[in-house]
């Protein structure tokens, strides 16, 4: 709010309706389920794809089915109208799921290795990769065996501003943000880059907002949650700028598609310097593409430098970025 030339904040929650839980793996292992509400829907067998379908409108049940491969839950999805809620879990997918739960907005994945579970919530007629889905990315690098539910979606189901108030799913975990009046530094919490030059990268976990697990073939050390680059470092050759751009572009490839992710130009100004330095420096060609591409990839846009930018959002969804310019 704004009076007299001054400015305040205000915090406000706000629901549109009732929230309803939801688990999607529920129950102890020897009964697993999908829980709504206070009801645990149980599957009629373990490692096995159960499909739990309500209505949309109501969350009254029409049909808990345990399929045996995800082929026989395909066929069973395949008749389902957009009046339906469809509610997916499956503990372990080595083989993958192919196009299995195309139908209800999940994408094409195939075979997963070691991949170990699988939860979605979706509805009939979704175009694929708008449903909410979870992979388990397989077990952790410096962790024990796999656990399926690293896939295990927990949250609400929400009804939306239709005139029918269609119930949707929205995650558990919330965090603060701000909109408008002072500006709130994506670096909190975590580095802000005080004497860097070049990109912060902060990767949350899209459900808990927790640290995420990084995964890949040879993750880099020093990979964690809160990342900084010195892709204009001050002292860096030539050469040591491109490796910190293909040292991000690595980082990004890590990032799951679950995961939120922002990333903020940083920039500090050394004595006697008037202007901060650019986040980008004397990079090769190669680091610089190969970083714009894994920068795309991502979601954020790849063109355009200021010395401050924050983009924030998930492989799954476009980034809707803010930019600035000057000085400060």
């Amino acid at each position: 709010m704004t009076a007299g030339g001054t400015s305040d904040r205000v915090t406000l929650d706000a629901t549109l309706g009732p929230l309803v839980p939801v688990d999607t793996m529920a129950g102890a292992a020897a009964r697993p389920g999908i829980k709504v509400g206070a009801t645990l829907y149980p599957a009629t067998a373990d490692n096995q794809t159960q499909v739990l379908v309500p209505d949309r409108e109501t969350l009254g049940l029409m049909s808990n089915t345990t399929h045996p491969d995800v082929g026989a839950a395909k066929r069973a999805l395949a008749g389902l109208d957009p009046s339906k809620l469809v509610i997916v879990s499956l503990a372990h997918t080595g083989n993958g799921i192919g196009d299995a739960f195309a139908h209800v907005g999940v994408p094409t994945v195939g075979p997963q290795g070691d991949r170990w579970g699988f939860s979605a919530i979706g509805v009939p007629g979704m175009k694929p990769g708008d449903a909410e889905y979870k992979f388990n990315p397989g077990p952790p690098l410096r962790e024990g065996p796999p656990d399926s539910r690293r896939s295990r979606m927990t949250g609400y189901l929400m009804p939306d501003v239709s005139p029918e108030h269609h119930y949707g799913f929205v995650p558990g975990a919330r965090t603060t943000f701000a909109y408008g009046g002072k500006e709130v530094s994506p670096c909190t919490p975590g580095p802000c880059g005080d004497g860097h030059v070049g990109f912060r990268l902060d990767v949350r976990d899209g459900y808990t907002l927790g640290d995420p697990e990084f995964f890949g073939r040879d993750p880099d050390p020093r990979m964690g949650a809160q990342m900084l680059f010195d892709t204009n470092g001050r002292g860096l050759t030539p050469a040591q700028q491109s490796a910190e751009a293909r040292r991000m572009a690595d980082a990004l490839d890590h990032v799951m598609p679950d995961d939120l992710f922002t990333i903020q130009a940083v920039s500090s100004r050394a004595a006697g310097e008037s202007d901060y330095p650019a986040p980008v420096g004397r990079i090769d060609k190669a680091s610089m593409t190969l970083l714009a591409s894994k920068v795309a990839q991502a979601g954020a846009p790849a063109t355009g430098s200021t010395w401050r930018r924050s983009c924030t959002g998930s492989r799954r969804a476009a980034a809707r970025c803010t930019r600035s310019s000057g000085r400060t």
